[in-house]
């Protein structure tokens, strides 16, 4: 017989074959009295057996190479595969969408982009999504990690470069479904592993900083954040420099600041603190950031009132950089 320690809080006696465990007066010791160590619990896992962890690595495999094969075909533009990896109840609910939306019986088909502008919660697209795959094909794509957080679910993040030049991280949900496949006479079913959402974030914002200054590696999000930090700390050259009129003639916000000093800029200069609310992304050269802004004075009066603020922007310098066309205030909150 012979003595295993594996760093466990428990005792098992293995006597023909069947485990019997017993609590360890330490929390850090499990000993093994076996010459052969069947159904072991694996270390620091009490609750998970070899053929579990077997499972467990076989499911992440096989949702890897799911995501593997999905940018694969966003890589290449192909939106017909990419269809496959939508949800089988989200892509009902699109053609019944499209059905009352058209009015008339031509509701039968549903494209991958169609199905990323009709949000929904079984199957949802960001803003980042939409600019690096759906509106243009990403110029490269890169898997990062990839975690299962459950026997029907999986994350996996990857880096994305626009077209533009634009970098993300983007975040991409996976869940197992039950599928039926045709076969001979009927019909069997299968489990496969299909997109829930796709979020994204600025891959060069790693601590939360805005940018000083304009460049392709920017999003929208990124730079609105940049001018709305240079408009708290009253820079106002550095503010106009994030807006497309600085840069029509050529680089020089300073000709421009007092463009910043309009009827909407100047209640935002030396604001007391913003949120980015959301993005619409229109299309492949054009969104819309929505931000809560604290204005001057409001924090005495309120801690929690803000402004609703809307942020225009298109890409500019050849179709390479985020730029701000105009803003607008919508609402008090």
């Amino acid at each position: 017989m012979s003595n295993v320690v594996l760093g466990l809080s428990w005792r098992s006696n293995l006597i023909y074959g069947r485990p019997s465990f017993h609590p360890a007066q330490t929390s850090d010791r499990l000993w093994f009295d076996s010459e052969a160590l069947r159904c072991v619990t694996i270390t620091r896992c009490p609750k998970i057996q070899r053929g579990d962890l077997r499972t467990h690595c076989m499911g992440v495999a096989e949702s890897t190479a799911a995501v593997q094969s999905l940018l694969s075909l966003a890589l290449a533009g192909d939106f017909d595969g990419l269809l496959e990896y939508v949800p089988d109840a989200a892509v009902e609910h699109a053609l019944q969408r499209k059905k009352i939306f058209r009015r008339s019986e031509r509701g039968d088909c549903v494209s991958f982009p169609e199905m990323a502008v009709m949000s929904q919660p079984d199957f949802s697209i960001g803003a980042h999504a939409m600019r690096g795959l759906i509106f243009s094909r990403p110029s490269s794509i890169e898997l990062l990690s990839s975690m299962r957080l459950s026997a029907q679910s999986a994350v996996h993040r990857c880096s994305v470069t626009a077209t533009s030049g634009e970098e993300m991280i983007l975040s991409i949900a996976m869940c197992r479904e039950e599928r039926h496949k045709p076969s001979y006479r009927g019909f069997t079913t299968e489990m496969a592993w299909a997109v829930s959402a796709i979020r994204g974030e600025a891959a060069v914002d790693e601590e939360g900083r805005c940018p000083d200054e304009p460049d392709p590696r920017w999003g929208p999000e990124s730079v609105v954040c940049g001018q709305l930090h240079a408009l708290r700390q009253g820079n106002l050259e550095q503010a106009a420099s994030f807006t497309g009129a600085a840069w029509e003639d050529g680089p020089s916000p300073a000709v421009h600041a007092r463009d910043v000093l309009s009827e909407h800029y100047a209640p935002l200069v030396y604001h007391g603190g913003h949120q980015l609310a959301g993005t619409t992304q229109v299309s492949a050269s054009r969104a819309y950031v929505f931000a809560g802004v604290e204005l001057r004075g409001m924090r005495k009066q309120s801690k929690s009132s803000s402004n609703l603020y809307t942020w225009a922007l298109s890409l500019h310098r050849g179709g390479t950089t985020w730029l701000i066309d105009g803003i607008e205030k919508l609402l008090n909150m």
